[in-house]
């Protein structure tokens, strides 16, 4: 028979090789190093970018949370989408030149990944409106004022608006018909002029004086071919920012935003549309705010990338609504 100091001798091996199992196994699944980098496309352009995840399993996000594969034919980053598999695979939608599948982009139906969300869903198309849902069939919208998925209903006017039912953690309401459509064309939010079932909708109009005074503007073709105006929006502009900062890349070319922190006047605003134009030498800042009928931070932090490609060398001027000023310099011209 073994001994006891020899039977001692190996449970402490074994234990000590089980202990070493486990720490390898949490050694190798750390989280993905968050560091912001720079990467670059093929014809130069460089975007901010963060990887996610775990050594098990990991991705590469924009800054403002879109998934992003590179693709070695062409040689860019592109938004990613996911095939049958799950997997994420690349799209034609290249970062920076073109818009991320969820900002409606025009394409055919397809599975993708949005930001806010971990699973795939379909887009649908129909004469004079779109939207998406789950590959079970359920409309789902994406919620702005909570940024969740929610099972999509009908509201009084026929427009589809979100429940009460997130995607991820509940079923969909009882009753809610499958492939659900809006009865009557929903007029979409947009960051570019669309012209939709006879109706031209604009994101805003300047004034001399200040940027995206006016919102959300539609007008209507007429059968007599004339342009008739049926809706526009004046919103306040933010008021208590306290802080901006001037962030610049050390990568060439140069990357300039504006780190904007501050306070909603009360519980119950949210971020509404940022203005932004170069007059001369001088980005021209406009930030406003909208309602909301829910309870949400009132603090805020808002990136806004300033679009200095081509740019001559030389110092430039930044306001914010206004107010809030300051300057930078391009030590060379930003381009290739």
């Amino acid at each position: 028979m073994l001994s006891n100091r020899l039977i001692s001798t190996i449970a402490m091996v074994f234990l000590f090789f089980i202990v070493a199992i486990l720490a390898t196994e949490n050694i190798y699944a750390v989280p993905a190093d968050p560091t912001i980098v720079t990467l670059v496309q093929a014809d130069g352009t460089n975007f901010l970018a963060e990887q996610r995840g775990d050594e098990w399993s990991h991705h590469v996000e924009t800054v403002d949370g879109y998934k992003i594969i590179f693709d070695k034919v062409t040689q860019n980053w592109m938004y990613a989408v996911t095939d049958v598999e799950g997997k994420l695979v690349s799209s034609n939608n290249v970062v920076i030149k073109n818009p991320p599948l969820c900002k409606g982009n025009d394409s055919e139906q397809y599975t993708e990944t949005c930001p806010k969300s971990n699973f795939p869903f379909l887009r649908w198309k129909e004469e004079g409106s779109h939207g998406w849902e789950t590959k079970d069939g359920y409309a789902i919208i994406f919620d702005v004022e909570t940024q969740i998925w929610m099972y999509a209903i009908l509201d009084v006017e026929g427009k589809l608006v979100p429940s009460d039912n997130n995607v991820d953690t509940n079923s969909p309401p009882a009753g809610v018909e499958l492939h659900l459509r809006p009865i009557k064309p929903f007029v979409p939010q947009v960051t570019n002029p669309i012209f939709q079932d006879s109706m031209l909708i604009l994101p805003s109009v300047d004034l001399p004086e200040r940027g995206g005074a006016y919102q959300d503007i539609i007008f209507k073709l007429t059968k007599e071919g004339e342009w008739q105006l049926l809706d526009f929006l004046i919103t306040p502009e933010l008021q208590q920012i306290d802080n901006v900062e001037i962030i610049k890349t050390d990568s060439f070319p140069v990357q300039v935003f504006l780190k904007v922190t501050g306070n909603f006047t009360y519980n119950g605003q949210k971020m509404g549309q940022i203005s932004s134009r170069l007059l001369m030498n001088r980005f021209d800042i406009w930030m406003y705010s909208n309602e909301s009928h829910y309870k949400l931070d009132l603090t805020f932090t808002k990136i806004i990338p300033l679009p200095v490609y081509s740019l001559m060398k030389g110092e430039y001027e930044y306001s914010v609504n206004g107010r809030y000023t300051g300057t930078f310099d391009l030590a060379e011209d930003n381009r290739f």
